[in-house]
């Protein structure tokens, strides 16, 4: 594996191995100190990850960034955060604890005033899913939400859009994994490259797929709702947020 002479001289000698693959990424663990995470990417992929690690780590909301390289691939070390991640299974065997901490969490997120970013990440979402639908994306998301085709799921993001807020801090990929817990305490938020200004509707979305997906059931969802708020959530605005999404 091809690694820049900067990040071959921090990792030096110490033991580094595989830890998670993605499609748009490859995690690797370096045993040195108590622990760096080094993700490699396609060219220029991860500057805003590395960017606004930096800018939230200074918030205590993130890992501390050590090295961000783009040569061949991007190459970005993170410092370790203490714990584990949300899908951990000592978490998930008790839903009920992990759902309210997940909701109280997302909504202190969306409180915090960071100056430093500015990036509008969800509209230009929007705009995508109107202008450039995937049909092979997470469309079986409409029927969730009784839309029966593509063309449908358009006309209703535009009769809907005007109801969004551009107003909130949104991490942009809320999913428990991304959570990072210390003998329950949240010590960390990871993956913050489509973070940004926006409405807390994509985020309450992800936050419930994840559910979803990792809990393998929906009964949680009111409960995640309830704690995080109802006053503040918009059905119409969180439908939109999941034809969206069913597009993208």
């Amino acid at each position: 594996m091809y690694l820049p002479t900067e990040i071959k001289k921090f990792i030096g000698e110490f033991k580094i191995e595989e830890y998670s693959t993605s499609k748009n990424a490859e995690t690797f663990y370096i045993d040195k100190d108590n622990g760096y995470f080094l993700k490699i990417a396609e060219k220029d992929s991860l500057q805003k990850e590395a960017k606004k690690t930096k800018i939230l780590c200074k918030y205590g909301l993130s890992a501390k960034p050590e090295i961000y390289v783009s040569n061949q691939k991007d190459y970005l070390i993170t410092k370790t955060i203490v714990g584990e991640s949300g899908i951990s299974k000592k978490y998930l065997q008790d839903p009920i604890k992990l759902v309210k901490i997940y909701a109280t969490t997302l909504k202190k997120f969306h409180s915090v005033k960071i100056n430093e970013i500015k990036e509008n990440t969800v509209e230009p979402l929007i705009e995508k899913a109107i202008l450039n639908p995937n049909s092979n994306g997470y469309t079986y998301l409409l029927k969730d939400v009784n839309i029966n085709s593509i063309n449908e799921a358009i006309e209703e993001i535009k009769r809907l859009r005007n109801k969004v807020k551009y107003d909130v801090l949104v991490h942009g990929d809320f999913c428990l994994p991304n959570i990072i817990l210390d003998n329950w305490n949240v010590s960390g938020i990871i993956d913050v490259g489509e973070t940004g200004i926006g409405d807390r509707h994509f985020d309450i979305f992800w936050a419930l797929w994840s559910l979803n997906y990792n809990l393998r059931t929906k009964k949680y969802n009111d409960l995640f709702l309830d704690t995080y708020g109802r006053d503040l959530i918009d059905l119409d605005v969180l439908k939109l947020m999941t034809l969206v999404n069913a597009l993208l």
